[in-house]
Parts: C-alpha cells; structure tokens; sequence
C-alpha cells in the first residue's frame, strides 16, 4: 500500500513539475499576426493577438473596406496599443485588451502633405509616444522629410524636425527613450546609407558613420550606449559615447537580412541567406559576444517572411512552412527547442510582432 501512495505521490509530483514547464515554456509577452483568409487574391481584414502560454485570444478586424499591411504591426511598452497600416494610408491604434480601434492617424490632415514613399516609426519605450518620420515626394521639386512625435492618449502632433536634407529609411528609440536612431540615403537604392541620432534633451543631430558604404540593420543595446549594425556582410558594434567600433563577425558570402540584440545583450541574432545557393533558405545564428563565435540555430525556408525577438531577449517567433497558410512557430535562444502555436495559421507574408 505505502509503494502504492509512493508511485501516486511521484506520479502527480511529475504532473505538477510538467505543468510548470509547459506554463513557463514561452517568455511572456502577447503575440500579433495577420491570419491566413481564404480568397483568391491578397487580402488581410483581421490580426491576431494571442496569449502563446494561455491560448487566449484577441481579434482586431479593419472597417472591411481596406486591407492590413501585414507587415506594419507594432506594439506600445506594456502591450496597451498596437498600432497597424491600412491601405487608405492611414495608421490605426487597436487597444490589446478589446480590439477596438482607439485612434487613427491621417497624414494628409494632420501634417498636410500627403504620402508618396512612405513612413517609419516606432513607439516610445515607456511612454504612449510613436515617432514618426514621414516622406513625402508629392512634389519632386520639393520633398518634404520631417520627424514628429504623436501623443496617443491626446491624439497631438509635436514636430521635432519640419525638414530633413535626408532620406530616412528607419526610426527606433534608445532604451532610455532620450535618442532617436535612423537611417539615411537615397529612397529605393543601397549604395551608400548613414546612420544618425537625434538627441532629445539637445535637439542635436548626431552622425555616426561616413556615408562610405550601406549601414544597414541597426538595433540599440538595452544600456543605450551601443549600436549593432550590419556593413556590408560584418557585424559591427559602435558605442555612441566612444565611438569605438568593434568587429564581431563577418559572413563573407552571406547576405545580411537582419540582427538585433539577445540574451540580455551577450549575443547578436542575425539571419542571413545565400543569394548564390538555388534554395536561397534562411539561417539564423546566434553571435556569443564573448568568444566572438557564430551557431547555426535554425534553417527555414526560402518563403519566410519575418519575425520578431521575444521582450525579453530569449526566444524569437517566426512562420514557418513553405506554402499558404503557415505555422506560428518559436524557437527558444537558450535551449534551440521549437514549438508552433495551437490556433489559426497564420497569412504568407506575415510580420508576427511580439509585445513587451
């Protein structure tokens, strides 16, 4: 009887251990996508919002007259907003809990040009801000470049620079939230690209690099003193303060798609694929900043379309598959285990974005 109630104890002592598991098996953080619609021709009307450890979900429709860039999902700090595209050019803010749509942001209206080559933004990192800088080549003559901040909760405008001699192709806060990094050249081509902060508390532009090659794939480290980047097929990091530039690794025949800070700053997550092999899948590997080593952790295929790091620098969430719908999948950093969502499957060319 005792070795009974013994292999009783032991057997929901192995349950409770299992469920601990399964309940800490992702970071934390809510996940959006565009899910997978059955019609002949590109259409997105709805993301998704999932809880990955619960399966709770929060569904976002648009007005049914304007399709979604699946690519433009980005949450707020603390998950409170996501904001997305619709092809009518305007941005619109959902609240994560309900789904409704609590602001809309016209640019046409609010800064009076309308656009023509695009937007870039990101959100503040603790703040209901999004900073915006905004093209527009209505008239070629005269392009218009400027950088604005939007307060959500007040739905205002607060312009920081009215006119660019630039081409910015990105935008993303420090950490710290007191500087702005973006990118500049010429729209459309990639011959030469620089890279530039705007200082909150100065006001002051400040150039990083010289103009001489690409810089491309930016990415902020969490103390806000350096910058990885990506020249030509080296991984590079700057310190903003000292401007020593560091080595890290180059791929040599690989092409660089992406890379930004992991595993509380002691690794680079970059994905790379090689134009010259006929497959042309994508690899991503982890960069140990300490050995200078590079570890092949996942291969998926030529069809991928993006992903995004978890909040806390420990796993990413990506597509995978080949064709339509696709799996939403995630990789842990630290053990390489992989694991797909339960629910609806995701659209081809969806941008998964993963809240903090």
């Amino acid at each position: 009887m005792q070795l009974i109630i013994r292999c009783l104890m032991i057997y929901i002592y192995l349950l409770f251990l299992g469920s601990i598991a399964i309940a800490q098996h992702f970071p934390d953080g809510l996940i959006a996508y565009t899910p997978h619609e059955n019609c002949e021709h590109y259409c997105v009307n709805r993301i998704l919002i999932i809880d990955p450890n619960t399966g709770e979900t929060v569904e976002i429709e648009s007005d049914g007259h304007h399709t979604i860039y699946s690519e433009s999902l980005d949450w707020s700090a603390g998950q409170r907003y996501l904001l997305y595209w619709t092809n009518d050019f305007k941005a619109n803010i959902a609240d994560a809990n309900t789904g409704e749509t609590v602001g809309e942001i016209e640019f046409f209206q609010e800064i009076g040009r309308p656009i023509r080559q695009g937007v870039w933004y990101d959100w503040h990192p603790t703040q209901p801000l999004i900073a915006f800088i905004y093209i527009s080549d209505f008239e070629p003559d005269q392009p218009f470049h400027s950088l604005h901040l939007f307060d959500v909760p007040t739905q205002q405008w607060i312009p920081l620079i009215d006119d660019l001699n630039i081409h910015p192709y990105l935008v993303q806060w420090s950490p710290d939230g007191q500087k702005i990094l973006f990118r500049s050249g010429d729209v459309g081509t990639y011959p030469e690209s620089d890279l530039y902060i705007y200082d909150m508390l100065t006001q002051n532009i400040v150039n990083l690099t010289d103009a001489s090659n690409w810089y491309g794939h930016p990415d902020w480290s969490a103390d806000s003193e350096r910058i990885t980047y990506v020249l030509d097929t080296d991984v590079l990091i700057h310190n903003i303060y000292t401007q020593e530039i560091e080595s890290l690794y180059d791929f040599e025949d690989l092409h660089i798609g992406g890379s930004e800070w992991a595993l509380d700053d002691t690794a680079i997550l970059v994905w790379t694929h090689d134009t010259s092999n006929e497959d042309n899948d994508i690899e991503f590997y982890l960069i140990d900043l300490a050995e200078k080593s590079s570890d092949l952790i996942l291969e998926v295929s030529s069809h991928f379309s993006g992903y995004d790091i978890s909040p806390d620098g420990t796993a990413i969430v990506y597509l995978a598959g080949e064709t339509n719908p696709k799996d939403v999948c995630i990789l842990s950093l630290i053990t390489q285990e992989e694991a797909c969502l339960d629910g609806e499957k995701a659209y081809r060319v969806s941008y998964p974005a993963w809240g903090n």
